[in-house]
């Protein structure tokens, strides 16, 4: 499980012991910051034109990926710092084939995406920042893991990407970068909610250890209203400190192989409120049949040993394939159902579909007396 507590003053030991050296880490940390262009204040819309800012080619072996990118999928997905896009698509196509069911979810988006950029070109350009002799990327993970996809397949002439290339002294904020994914793409709730974990620990670690002689109810709302505001300068949103704590609390009790599937697929948050109270085992095990159901097709078509396969992911997998084939039948017959005449012999589709249910009650039934008997 995530490491989180709702109570700040359980944290009043470890404070006292590590606030000198935290203390003075931070202030290295606030003078570096000054100097790096991501302590930028200045909140600038992606897509939006800015003077003194170049479009242009750059090589994609230039780019390095931001570590601190919104979305959030890379982190969660390979837990290590990875600056270069080529490194990261190989690294992501290494765990597909090794069966990570995550990296699936990943890789199969970042295909999409490169088919659609090879038919159609690069729509919007990245945002990039010049950076020791580089560029650091400021937003555009998906399109730049997509040209990396392409070169990987042996498409040389997407090498170079369009960029729109900004100085240090005119570097967008997070804010721009946040407000392009926000605008673009949904941002996985479980994203969403590490950010606001992010933020709770920074202000927690900032306060004082007197601060914590406070009245503990006063002390957590001065905390989530830091929060809050927070929140709002990074992603221009805006966040009740209810959601604050239900966030928090809901984080905390997801495991981490649930974390990463979420954050790959996109759970919808109402997925999430149902995991809560659950088991390590029964979580995985529902946020596994999720990502199985929004693969689709896809999965039959990864390589496995076969002395990797699981028999029991292989029967979700067979399962959830036949369940959109159910609803897709289902379709069909609320279609023909609205149709003012048919010209075919409705009593054999009736039988066939009598057929059908015999078929799903016998498994059922097998599958009941299998749960008997464990």
């Amino acid at each position: 499980m995530s490491a989180y507590t709702d109570d700040p003053f359980a944290l009043i030991a470890e404070m006292n012991k590590k606030f000198e050296g935290k203390q003075g880490e931070k202030r290295s940390n606030a003078n570096k910051k000054q100097e790096t262009p991501t302590s930028q204040s200045t909140s600038v819309s992606a897509g939006v034109a800015d003077e003194g800012v170049d479009i242009c080619e750059l090589p994609i072996a230039a780019i390095a990926l931001d570590p601190d990118q919104p979305r959030g999928v890379l982190r969660n997905l390979l837990k290590q710092l990875v600056d270069n896009p080529m490194i990261a698509v190989q690294k992501i196509q290494d765990l597909c084939a090794k069966g990570d069911l995550a990296a699936l979810g990943v890789a199969k988006a970042i295909a999409e995406l490169a088919d659609d950029i090879e038919r159609n070109g690069l729509l919007q350009p990245i945002g990039v920042v010049a950076h020791d002799g580089m560029y650091r990327l400021l937003f555009g993970e998906r399109r730049l893991l997509a040209h990396a996809w392409l070169i990987k397949e042996g498409k040389t002439q997407w090498e170079k990407i369009r960029a729109r290339v900004y100085s240090q002294a005119n570097a967008p904020g997070p804010t721009a970068s946040w407000s392009e994914n926000l605008k673009r793409h949904e941002v996985p709730a479980v994203v969403l909610m590490q950010l606001v974990q992010r933020i709770y620990k920074e202000c927690v670690e900032s306060r004082a250890p007197s601060d914590f002689y406070v009245a503990q109810d006063q002390l957590k709302n001065e905390i989530y209203q830091a929060i809050c505001k927070r929140y709002k300068e990074i992603t221009g949103t805006e966040i009740a400190p209810a959601t604050v704590r239900t966030w928090l609390q809901l984080l905390g009790s997801l495991s981490d192989e649930v974390i990463v599937l979420a954050a790959a697929f996109n759970f919808p948050y109402r997925f999430l409120l149902r995991l809560p109270g659950k088991d390590d085992a029964e979580q995985k095990a529902e946020a596994i049949a999720q990502a199985r159901i929004a693969l689709g097709e896809a999965l039959p078509r990864v390589p496995k040993q076969p002395a990797q396969v699981n028999q029991w992911d292989k029967h979700q997998m067979q399962l959830a394939k036949h369940v959109k084939q159910l609803q897709k039948l289902q379709r069909e017959a609320r279609r023909l159902q609205r149709l003012a005449y048919t010209t075919g012999n409705i009593d054999n589709v009736i039988g066939q579909a009598e057929e059908l249910r015999k078929t799903l009650d016998g498994y059922l039934n097998i599958v009941k007396s299998a749960k008997a008997i464990h």
